[in-house]
């Protein structure tokens, strides 16, 4: 039986100019959490993303920052539309994975 931590990732600007749209493993949920996981692989998708065939649910704020930035609308930390002159800011969130035995 797996247990359970949970870990704080962090999305850096950087993981937010270098993200690539609509690209499950590289948009800036993605990087982040390959960061944080140790990952090579990280599929985000929606609400959720798998990583070591498990699949995990993203707060909402990640969610939301995903479905904005798939659409190509400037996003703050919370995926609320910003002002067109203001860049998605850094942000971090918790979510509860396998613990790497």
């Amino acid at each position: 039986m797996s247990t359970r931590k949970t870990v704080t990732v962090r999305v850096t600007r950087e993981d937010i100019n270098r993200g690539i749209v609509a690209n499950a493993n590289s948009c800036p949920i993605a990087r982040a959490l390959r960061r944080t996981l140790h990952a090579r692989t990280v599929d985000v998708g929606g609400s959720s993303f798998t990583v070591r065939g498990a699949t995990y649910g993203l707060p909402v704020k990640a969610a939301n920052f995903v479905a904005r930035f798939d659409s190509s609308d400037t996003v703050d930390e919370n995926g609320v539309r910003a002002k067109k002159a203001t860049a998605p800011s850094p942000f971090t969130f918790r979510v509860p994975v396998a613990a790497i035995e």
